[in-house]
């Protein structure tokens, strides 16, 4: 797979990251390229297992996960032996960091909150991740809802599917390699799609719309259906983005993990 040529540096400044040039400037992190795209659409909670200070762990287990657009949400697991275990450098991810969950030990993280816009019921998630295993209804993701509104995988013979809506896309298998999701979430204009595939369209199911919920990754706490997934990165907007909005983000994601 053929490598991006390199980019012009980009720091952080002030609060937000700008473009520097020469050696001058104020000092930070080098930025992917499109992710200053991604800067500005203000996501409402970003979670990247690369980015610096985001994971809290000891021995390799994940007690928090806190994200990165500037709200500190954290993820949390209290319970020792339902911590995630960190990797600094997953090569099967371009050396990037992520979480690897163990359903069998109801491994999962999270925080009883929706990121999602709960008046309006529209919003739009990307999830970065690989499975581990063929886990049976399993929940990778959730934004709302006791687990109502999740990206999961295997049921029946779809390889991601949306519920409540039980809506299935991508290629049955797929899920077993790094891959790129997204769910836009806007009443009957609402779709799934997975490395920038056909998308899956669905009216979103009632049950989206309440006002309760959690965010989490890995399963939801109580409903049994986790899922052995190696996490990298989870982006919520709570805002229905445009196809040119999507596709920056999905650029940027496709840059940092050198492609899907």
């Amino acid at each position: 797979m053929s490598r991006l040529p390199p980019v012009a540096s980009r720091r952080w400044r002030g609060g937000h990251f700008a473009a520097t040039a020469g050696g001058g400037g104020a000092s930070g992190p080098t930025l992917v390229e499109g992710e200053q795209d991604v800067i500005d659409l203000e996501p409402s909670a970003w979670f990247d297992a690369s980015y610096s200070g985001a994971i809290t762990e000891s021995g390799g287990d994940v007690s928090k996960w806190t994200s990165r657009e500037g709200n500190d949400i954290e993820l949390v697991q209290a319970t020792g032996s339902k911590q995630p275990a960190f990797t600094a450098s997953n090569s099967d991810f371009n050396d990037k960091s992520t979480l690897s969950f163990d359903s069998s030990a109801d491994q999962w993280i999270g925080i009883d909150a929706r990121y999602i816009d709960t008046s309006g019921n529209v919003g739009t998630i990307f999830y970065v991740a690989k499975e581990q295993n063929g886990d049976s209804v399993a929940r990778i993701v959730n934004w709302s809802t006791n687990a109502k509104s999740c990206i999961g995988t295997n049921h029946g013979s779809t390889a991601l599917f949306v519920y409540q809506n039980l809506v299935g896309f991508g290629t049955a298998g797929d899920q077993l390699d790094p891959y790129m999701a997204v769910v836009s979430i806007d009443g009957s204009s609402s779709y799934a799609s997975m490395n920038e595939g056909t998308d899956a369209t669905f009216t979103a199911h009632a049950a989206m719309t309440a006002d309760t919920g959690n965010t989490a990754v890995g399963g939801y706490g109580g409903s049994g259906e986790n899922s052995s997934t190696i996490a990298a990165e989870y982006i919520i907007f709570n805002t229905a983005l445009n196809g040119t909005d999507v596709a920056k983000v999905e650029t940027y994601l496709k840059n940092k993990y050198d492609g899907f």
